[in-house]
């Protein structure tokens, strides 16, 4: 169960967070729902109701944008992006294919290098517990930081769900 935190949307929009130190301050979104029913543990199916695709497009308060799309309906790779786009460049984040690039004004888009260590791995779970059994402290997303992240998931549900094309956060 993902309740509203669809495809990773949550997550990742906490890094974004993280590079940018602020959040979007409105957004609109949009999700589709391909398979209309899936079978349950017991063979019975059930009404699907957690999107397979979701884009948003959020905007900052200086007028950056913030686009992101995700989807588990592709074969390859579930494919989930991530877009900042300011006056002076913009950052796409591949996360299927673990690639950072950067366009300039101008320019075409390059690929930036991330060495390996500063390349991450998925922590979240083992750190959660890590702080729980061990006293460790929390390193990357603090309890304010998980609240605002809940909050854009919150705002794209209701952008997408109730049809609404903008939202404030």
């Amino acid at each position: 169960m993902s309740g509203k935190n669809t495809l990773y949307l949550g997550i990742y929009y906490e890094m974004a967070l993280r590079w940018l130190g602020r959040g979007v301050t409105s957004l609109v979104a949009d999700a589709a729902i391909f398979t209309k029913e899936r079978k349950d543990d017991e063979a019975v199916p059930q009404a699907t109701t957690i999107p397979e695709s979701v884009s948003v497009l959020g905007s900052y308060a200086d007028g950056a944008r913030l686009v992101a799309h995700f989807s588990g309906v592709e074969t390859t790779a579930p494919r989930a992006e991530i877009r900042l786009n300011g006056s002076a460049a913009g950052l796409r984040l591949d996360l299927g294919r673990g690639e950072l690039w950067l366009a300039k004004r101008g320019e075409p888009e390059k690929p930036v290098p991330i060495t390996p260590e500063k390349r991450g791995e998925w922590r979240v779970e083992a750190d959660f517990i890590d702080s729980i059994r061990e006293g460790k402290p929390v390193r990357l997303t603090d309890f304010a930081t998980g609240v605002k992240y809940m909050q854009f998931t919150d705002a794209v549900w209701e952008s997408w769900s109730k049809g609404r094309w903008r939202v404030a956060l």
